[in-house]
């Protein structure tokens, strides 16, 4: 190397020479690892802060959900659900009618939006998918007091104005994302929440959402790794390069030449805009990203202030700002992720990122910013927002399509159940009149013989009594016929075990007396369990004994029906009719089989015989709702199983209970 020093040439010593090259080499790599560097921060931050945001909206989207539920609920004063083991009576809702039962018997209670979220929370942790709270700093349910994060939540609601806090918290089973939203008093909350003291608009509590953090931080440490990787190996070989090129030159001017060539190459092959300016803000570094962005050229921006690129409301800032860390040294904006607005070429404003670092050489204080254009990101931001509260129209709209749908449902329903009800007590006033034929002929007989044994002078007071003692034996009977009649038609309440034995024997004091007189054989046969016999008596069920004798007797009905038009076909004997309940079980589920030689169920129709009001006996003898109900009863109300298949000459109808 040689310097210049008045008009004569001397060469630099070894030692110098060394110093010149190792300072000329180490500037353009401490610069370029300074961007490199910035641009790992920059990068390393927005996935951060973009990982973060996505949970953060998802942890929203779920309490707005929630939040929407429970507002359905409240509008509606609640909503009335069966009442179950994981759905007892609520003991700290105080409202009247907080449980009401139908006419089946079936008990509902009355389910409010706090009682409702913290079912779902139930669920939701029950599923493992994510924990949900609902908790107050004034309390009604001691079990909803809030842990010492969502008390620091509900706190921060009082004394500020925010509505929402998310964090990322360290627990015992590693990281978890918190979010927990006010929950504010409406006209429908009052009825419940008034005696604490609560107006419409109060804050009475919150929910807080959970959600695990390790598949989010452990994917947001992949991506770090692949980042860092990058830039690391786009460091090491650009470096490397710069260090090999600067190394072989032995003059300064060279090397400052090449190592300004290969910076302004690099910074001209990122998609960021860099720009560079020195302490007075005039710009001495516009990369193409630049030009691009903002619509000048490098011979048109170079020398300008940096100002010329900001807003007007901007400038007055940026000046004090620039002077007081010049005088200083403190900077407020200086290595953090900013997100401000710039101004093109052609004076419109648009939304970027800037990350702003500074370096200082000999020649003083210089700063370089990175600047990302983020105008189409806060178009799908916008766009998101937009499809939300599509998302809340369809929502409304749905809700209402629902309630309308449930009214329908309701009022079609209980029209069945009614239409249901007047067959079965058609049926059974058929079946009075062949119970109550017999004692009645029984009766005439007695009274005609009574006449004669007065005409013949027979009639002393033991022939009186005798024949007073065996008509009260006939009334009797027709008086129990009746008692029987009244307790079959009054609907059970609750659920509760019963005999089947005991059932069958009532269910055959109803329909024996048709099934005789139509000469149709009908027994019972226990089945067996673990090689012994089993008897019908030690067989218990848990359920409505009532309406599960009116799907026996129902089914058997269609069985008698079914035989006695075979027979009228001329496809089967007068006496040849026969039903069979075969009745068996296994370790947890009794099964009860309806045998009949009635002919089967043609294959076309066999799929629809449980669809409500569909029938193959006409409108004369039958409405088509009775297997409906049937179906209704044993699969919705008992817990069972109802379903049928055709067999040799007949049909199989199968039950399948819990034991």
């Amino acid at each position: 190397m040689e310097r210049l020093k008045g008009s004569s040439i001397k060469r630099l010593s070894p030692w110098d020479e060394r110093f010149v090259l190792s300072r000329c080499c180490v500037l353009p790599v401490l610069i370029w690892a300074g961007i490199v560097a910035a641009s790992l921060v920059w990068n390393l931050s927005l996935v951060k802060r973009q990982t973060f945001a996505i949970v953060e909206g998802q942890a929203r989207v779920m309490f707005e959900l929630i939040e929407t539920t429970r507002l359905w609920n409240s509008r509606h004063g609640g909503v009335y659900v069966p009442v179950t083991e994981t759905t007892p009576p609520n003991p700290y809702l105080d409202v009247p009618d907080r449980e009401i039962t139908n006419k089946d018997g079936k008990i509902f209670t009355l389910v409010n939006p706090a009682y409702m979220t913290r079912q779902i929370g139930e669920l939701a942790k029950e599923r493992g998918s994510m924990l949900l709270h609902i908790t107050s700093l004034n309390l009604i349910r001691p079990e909803n007091a809030p842990d010492e994060w969502e008390t620091r939540a509900l706190k921060e609601f009082e004394k500020t104005k925010s509505r929402e806090v998310f964090d990322l918290i360290e627990t015992n089973t590693g990281g978890a994302f918190r979010y927990m939203s006010a929950l504010s008093i409406n006209e429908s909350c009052l009825p419940c929440h008034a005696m604490q003291g609560y107006k419409a608009g109060d804050i009475c509590g919150g929910i807080s959402i959970t959600l695990k953090a390790e598949p989010v931080t452990k994917s947001l440490h992949e991506q770090w790794k692949v980042i860092a990787a990058m830039h690391i190996a786009v460091f090491i070989v650009v470096a490397g390069l710069m260090l090999y090129t600067m190394s072989r030159r032995r003059k300064i001017d060279e090397i400052r030449r090449e190592s300004e060539v290969t910076l302004r190459t690099i910074t001209q092959s990122v998609n960021e805009a860099i720009i560079s300016t020195n302490a007075n803000g005039d710009i001495i570094l516009w990369n193409k990203a630049a030009e691009a962005i903002f619509g000048y050229t490098e011979n048109e921006i170079l020398g300008k202030n940096v100002t010329v690129l900001m807003p007007e409301h901007y400038r007055a800032g940026h000046t004090s700002g620039l002077n007081r860390f010049l005088a200083e040294g403190k900077a407020s904006v200086i290595g953090k992720l900013l997100e401000l607005h710039g101004l093109r070429k052609n004076t419109t404003q648009f939304p970027v990122e800037v990350l702003i670092s500074n370096w200082t050489t000999k020649d003083g204080t210089f700063f370089t910013g990175i600047i990302r254009d983020i105008t189409n990101r806060k178009k799908l931001e916008a766009d998101v927002i937009d499809k939300k509260r599509q998302l809340e129209t369809i929502a409304h709209d749905l809700e209402i399509r629902v309630a309308d749908g449930i009214k329908r449902h309701k009022k079609q329903e209980q029209l069945i159940i009614q239409q249901s009800k007047m067959a079965a007590m058609g049926e059974m006033i058929g079946a009075i009149a062949h119970q109550w034929r017999q004692p009645l002929n029984a009766v005439g007989v007695l009274i005609q013989d009574l006449q004669d044994a007065q005409g013949f002078g027979e009639l002393d007071k033991a022939y009186m009594d005798e024949s007073v003692q065996k008509a009260m034996e006939q009334i009797q009977f027709m008086s129990k016929t009746i008692d029987d009649f009244r307790t079959f038609f009054r609907p059970s309440k609750e659920k509760l075990p019963f005999n089947l034995k005991l059932s069958f024997d009532e269910i055959w004091s109803i329909i024996s007396a048709q099934l005789k007189n139509h000469f149709i054989d009908y027994k019972v046969v226990c089945g067996h369990e673990a090689g012994s016999d089993v008897p019908c008596e030690g067989m218990t069920v848990l359920g409505y004994p009532n309406e599960f004798k009116h799907v026996i007797i129902n089914i058997i009905n269609n069985a008698k029906d079914a035989i006695l038009e075979r027979i009228e076909r001329g496809e089967l004997a007068v006496d040849a009719g026969e039903i069979i309940m075969d009745v068996s079980k296994n370790d947890s589920v009794i099964i009860i089989k309806i045998i009949d030689n009635g002919g089967g169920i043609p294959p076309k129709i066999k799929e629809k015989i449980f669809e409500p009001y569909f029938s193959t006996k006409g409108d004369a003898k039958g409405t088509g709702i009775g297997l409906y109900m049937s179906k209704i009863i044993i699969e919705h109300n008992m817990d069972g199983r109802l379903y049928c298949q055709n067999i040799e000459n007949g049909t199989m109808f199968v039950i399948e209970l819990t034991k």
